[in-house]
């Protein structure tokens, strides 16, 4: 039997930006290219989309 199972990875990252728009694209960048070196993250593990916002150190949304 197959049995689709829907997963999340959840975490928070530090990267040194002059703003929250360059922080989000750095974080972007590294996290496209380790998807790119393991390709059983899109072939096996069904992953389709990474997405991130600069927070506050509240864990809120920050606002630009």
């Amino acid at each position: 039997m197959k049995v689709k199972v829907r997963w999340l990875i959840d975490g928070v990252m530090e990267v040194e930006a002059d703003s929250h728009d360059e922080a989000e694209q750095k974080a972007q960048q590294l996290l496209a290219a380790i998807i790119e070196q393991v390709p059983e993250l899109t072939k096996y593990y069904g992953a389709q989309a990474i997405q991130g916002q600069a927070i506050t150190d509240e864990d809120e949304p920050s606002i630009n």
